[in-house]
């Protein structure tokens, strides 16, 4: 009872539940019952997937679309671009790009041009980022721009924003360049024992081997959509982008946003009608947390780390089917499936995948008795090449296979479990130092290696402990060279200190949450760290907190205390980050409900992102009750090295419109939106385009006072932009464009002298209806919003003249904004513009509005020498709605890019 040899799974129950299965789809399954496909590379099943269903959906992100004969095609031309070059076959690759459709293309053209990709999150540090270039002996790394500008490495960088555009000079064609399947798809890294990260050698063989395993269970069909929310630095990402991509699925890409979001990822699963989705038990947690309570049609597959059964049982109470699979990296992401179902009385990770052995053995690599605890040994197709440059550590954990010639090399795991008598498994833990948080694996030796440097630091043991289910983190306990040390405030400039030196060579998930100074560390009768005896860390961690970092306002105090309950801590500084304290996205879930609870707002999650310090976010709600002191400049992103982008607000003088921008845009472009003052109804508003322009310019000289500047603005905003470049340029500082956001510069008003005849409005109304179709046709959800909002409108006007409803409050908000567009329209009617020697970017709406003349550069040649016209899709008023605002995005992201460069 000691081995397990694969599990069959019933392929005619599977088949019968998946109506519309293609004839091509059978085929495979079949060829992996006989094990012939696994031969091919999981790029040819990719191929011939896109020939069969040509015009089918691939990938959803955004608005933004896919079509499978489009991804093979540009994705051949991404592998033809790379051969035309100096990469050569078998050559690794990394890849370090945001989420995007483009990224997909990416990963693909480089396996299709018979090389190794190596996925790297841009995030990550960049000493941990140099390590594996430079480990991995990286020939190129696929990014943008500005993603691995600080890092030094010998690998050549090929920017994606000037590789997209030349695509079209290459072949479409298909070209199999991957001849031996055991050769290497990519090579991912894991955190490593002895300090740093080590990468793990996937073969093609490997990944095909997984991907039809799970396509068959818990199974995928072209009528599927999958949800991916996964960074590709985790090897669970494969299973997201390629699994669909092998069966005719449609991949719906989630943001960086939405994956931190569990409010955002349960609208997704209903408003994208997913129908399959992956994540870690945290995940999952976060979104049953963020109000799932209604079952859904999705099939769930759960991974990464153990799965609680507490979880699980809500899980099968709100999916259609709930899934378990486990297995390392070293086994190509998943070795073991199992279906849960409602009368299990335990989890278990269940039997193995298609092609897969398991065997349980003793320290003498000899199998134990049914129910008896050993050490879980994996072999098969899917066990992987070992790890890239390590020889050493390659023959530690992949050993001879003396149970069968089959498969000769057998992975010790290091993970304890026992079989069942229903031949299941049940994974007992870890045998050595190794945990998982949230889905990452961590060897607690490589943060030690790394604290021992520390001067102050004489012993340190890490561990890891958990006070509520699903909030899993991780201690340092601390003997210091000398005791004194230990004195409160003392001890917590260390903790700072140790903090920012990890965050130059570790992720943020490796970074110890608690701090526990000891005298001396727990041993063993062996002299080894007894981790049992560690003591729990105490709720009040070491956190000096300075009379003047203490809650100052009422709102500071409210979150403080939000804060303090789910972190459970004594006390916090104001200044002190929330994710550095050891909050994360579920945590986050937590506190964004009681604050909701405790203020009646539903302020959106990413806010506490973007203010992650108890001063700040409470300074956000403060602005946002208009309670707090009132600013026209409104940080939308402030991070970032490339040159500021200040936006200037519409007519309707508020600049939210811009946050439409934050995730279009390159991730270190810091933008800035102006809104009108007097906004918040007590400011008197500013009356001319000059004022305005002047006011806004205090706010932004006293935030950069230095430059350079991007100005820009929608609509009436691009006067206010333009009267700004004229100051700053008259100032001597230097502004390296002006954006106008289809900004009118032929007929400003004062010029314009509009009959009041019949005809005259006639022919005003068919141009309106005129501008109208074609938003219709073009953006029907759009259209339908816009005919919404106006019979609103006009209803609750009739039912007020009716006096069937209130009027509405003359110091309401509504009453604020339409005096201060009022304002702002008699501004406009005033403002006559001068020549200016600044380059003007016209951003000119295709759709031609109603009262506007067509003047190739919307009449702006007449106040600049430097004038450049980019056509944009959508009409004067609809912009920056879906679907439109992607193509705005998309084009001025590029044009950045290009000045950047």
């Amino acid at each position: 009872m000691g081995i397990s040899k694969t599990q069959d799974y019933d392929a005619e129950h599977f088949l019968a539940s998946k109506e519309g299965s293609s004839p091509f789809l059978d085929d495979i399954l079949q060829g992996l019952e006989q094990g012939s496909d696994i031969h091919q590379s999981f790029t040819a099943l990719f191929h011939q997937v896109a020939d069969t269903y040509p015009n089918k959906t691939a990938i959803e992100f955004y608005q933004k679309t896919i079509s499978y004969l489009e991804l093979e095609q540009k994705s051949n031309q991404f592998a033809a671009f790379l051969t035309a070059g100096k990469v050569i076959e078998g050559s690794i690759l990394a890849i370090a790009l945001d989420r995007s459709i483009e990224m997909v293309v990416a990963m693909l053209g480089i396996v299709k041009a018979g090389c190794t990709y190596l996925p790297v999150d841009p995030k990550l540090p960049h000493e941990r980022i140099q390590y594996m270039l430079e480990d991995a002996g990286a020939r190129a790394i696929i990014t943008s721009k500005s993603v691995l500008q600080e890092v030094k490495c010998t690998a050549e960088k090929l920017n994606i924003d000037t590789i997209f555009p030349i695509l079209d000079e290459y072949s479409t064609s298909y070209v199999e360049r991957i001849q031996d399947t055991s050769s290497l798809a990519y090579i991912l890294y894991t955190s490593g024992s002895t300090g740093n990260p080590k990468g793990v050698k996937i073969s093609h063989k490997n990944l095909t081997n997984l991907l039809l395993s799970v396509q068959k269970a818990p199974g995928m069909s072209p009528e599927d959509r999958l949800l991916a929310i996964t960074t590709i630095s985790f090897d669970i990402a494969g299973i997201e982008l390629f699994l669909p991509l092998i069966t005719g699925a449609t991949i719906v890409m989630a943001d960086s946003d939405a994956i931190k979001d569990g409010r955002s990822l349960l609208a997704l699963l209903k408003e994208k009608e997913i129908s399959f989705m992956q994540a870690t038990p945290a995940t999952w947690r976060m979104m049953v947390m963020a109000g799932w309570d209604k079952p859904l049609p999705v099939r769930i597959l759960s991974g990464g780390e153990a799965f609680p059964k507490d979880l699980a049982i809500r899980l099968m109470e709100l999916c259609e089917e709930v899934w378990n699979g486990y297995g390392p990296t070293e086994t190509t992401i998943y070795s073991t499936m199992k279906r849960l179902d409602p009368s299990d009385t335990q989890i278990t990770i269940g039997k193995p995948m298609a092609n897969t052995d398991v065997y349980i053995l003793d320290e003498a690599m000899n199998p134990v008795a049914e129910g008896e605890v050993g050490e879980i040994y994996i072999s098969g197709e899917g066990v992987a090449k070992g790890y890239l440059g390590r020889p050493d550590l390659t023959a530690e954990r992949f050993l001879p296979n003396n149970f069968d010639l089959d498969y000769p090399i057998i992975y010790k795991t290091g993970d304890l479990g026992c079989f069942l008598p229903s031949g299941e498994i049940v994974c007992k833990g870890r045998i050595d130092h190794q945990v998982k948080i949230r889905g990452f694996r961590i060897e607690l030796g490589e943060i030690e290696q790394q604290l021992i440097k520390e001067p102050a630091i004489k012993e340190v043991a890490i561990h890891t402990w958990e006070d509520i289910p699903g909030n899993k983190r991780l201690v340092a306990y601390i003997v210091l060279e000398d005791a004194s040390s230990t004195d409160e405030k003392k001890f917590s400039k260390f903790i700072n200190l140790w903090k920012q030196n990890l965050k130059k060579s570790l992720p943020t998930y490796m970074i110890p949450v608690d701090w526990m100074p000891l005298e001396k560390l727990p041993l063993t009768a062996n002299q080894k760290i007894d981790r049992k005896a560690l003591p729990e860390p105490i709720p009040a961690r070491p956190s000096f907190v300075n009379p003047k970092q203490q809650p100052a306002t009422e709102t500071e105090q409210l979150i403080h205390d939000i804060w303090c309950k789910s972190l459970r801590m004594s006390s916090i500084s104001v200044e002190a980050d929330f994710f550095e304290l050891g909050g994360h996205s579920l945590l986050a879930v937590e506190v964004m409900t009681a604050v909701d609870q405790k203020t009646g707002k539903n302020v959106p999650l990413t806010t506490l992102f973007s203010h992650p310090t108890i001063r700040k976010f409470a300074a956000y709600l403060d602005q946002n009750s208009g309670d707090g002191a009132w600013a026209s400049l409104v940080p939308i992103r402030s991070k970032g090295h490339l040159t500021p982008l200040y936006l200037v607000h519409g007519l309707a003088a508020n600049a939210g419109t811009f946050y439409k921008l934050i995730d279009r845009l390159d991730e270190q472009q810091p933008i800035y939106g102006l809104q009108s003052k007097g906004l918040n109804g007590i400011d008197k508003p500013n009356e001319t385009v000059q004022e305005m322009a002047a006011h806004y310019l205090q706010e932004i000289l006293e935030q950069n006072p230095d430059g350079p500047y991007i100005l820009g603005g929608y609509s009436f905003g691009g006067y206010v932009a333009f009267e700004m470049a004229r100051m700053l340029t008259d100032m001597g500082k230097q502004v390296s464009k002006v954006l106008m956001f289809d900004t009118q510069a032929v007929n400003l008003p004062q010029k314009n002298h509009l009959s009041t005849g019949v005809l005259s409005r006639f022919n005003a109304q068919l141009a309106k209806r005129k501008v109208l179709f074609q938003v219709m046709l073009k953006a029907p959800k759009t259209y339908q919003k816009m005919k919404t909002r106006a019979v609103k409108r006009k209803k609750e006007k009739l039912l007020q003249k009716l006096g069937l409803a209130p009027a509405p409050p003359q110091d309401g908000r509504a009453a604020v904004i339409k005096k201060i567009r009022e304002i702002n329209h008699q501004a406009m009617v005033n403002y006559a513009p001068h020549s200016l020697d600044v380059p003007v970017i016209v951003f000119k709406a295709k759709i031609i509005p109603s009262r506007s003349e067509n003047h190739w550069a919307n009449g702006w040649t007449d106040y600049s020498k430097n004038v450049v016209v980019v056509p944009v899709k959508g009409d004067h008023f609809t912009l920056f709605e879906e679907p439109f605002v992607d193509d705005v995005g998309e084009k001025l992201k590029h044009l950045l890019n290009r000045s950047n460069h």
